[in-house]
C-alpha cells in the first residue's frame, strides 16, 4: 500500500487498472476524479475525506474491497453521484458528521433523458441524516444488494 517516490515514502490509497497497467493515485478523489466511464476504481485501504462531496461524474465502478470510507464533511454529502450510473460495492460510508446525508443521487440539469442511478452492493451506509438521497430523480434508480443502511433521520429519502 506504499511506494517510494523520489526518495518520499507515499501512500497509494486507490487505483485504476488498464489492462496489465496500474495507475496508483494518492487519494480516492483523485481517483474518482481521473476516472472514465466504464473504469474501475479500487480502493486500497480505509480512507477519510474531510471536504463536501466527493463527486463522481463518470459511469464508474467503485469497489472497496472491504474497507471504511469515512466521510467528515460538515454539509452537502459524503458522496454525490452526478448524472452518470455508478455501481459501489464491498464499502463502508459512515458519516462522522450529523449535518450531511451519505450518498446523494442527482442530477446537474433536470433534463429528461439524462439517466443517473447507483447500485450499491455489499455495502453498509451509516449516517445520522440521510443514508441514501435521489434528489432530482428524473430517469433513475438506486438498487440495493446484500447492503445494510442505517440512519437516523432516513435510510432512504426519496424526493420527487
Amino acid at each position: 500500500d506504499t511506494t517510494v517516490v523520489n526518495g518520499e515514502i507515499k501512500s497509494m490509497v486507490a487505483i485504476i487498472s488498464y489492462g496489465d497497467t496500474f495507475y496508483a493515485f494518492e487519494t480516492l478523489e483523485a481517483a474518482i476524479a481521473k476516472a472514465k466511464d466504464g473504469e474501475t476504481v479500487d480502493l486500497l485501504m480505509s480512507v477519510e475525506h474531510n471536504a463536501a462531496d466527493l463527486n463522481i461524474k463518470a459511469d464508474i465502478t467503485l469497489d472497496g474491497h472491504g474497507y471504511t470510507l469515512t466521510s467528515k464533511t460538515t454539509s452537502g454529502a459524503g458522496m454525490r453521484v452526478w448524472d452518470a450510473k455508478v455501481v459501489i460495492k464491498n464499502l463502508t460510508l459512515t458519516m462522522s458528521n450529523s449535518n450531511a446525508d451519505a450518498l446523494v443521487v442527482a442530477h446537474e440539469t433536470k433534463g429528461v433523458g439524462t439517466y443517473t442511478g447507483v447500485e450499491l452492493i455489499n455495502c453498509t451506509i451509516t449516517s445520522k441524516r440521510a443514508g441514501v438521497y435521489p434528489y432530482f430523480t428524473v430517469d433513475s434508480d438506486v438498487i440495493i444488494t446484500n447492503s445494510t443502511i442505517t440512519a437516523v433521520t432516513n435510510s432512504i429519502y426519496v424526493c420527487f
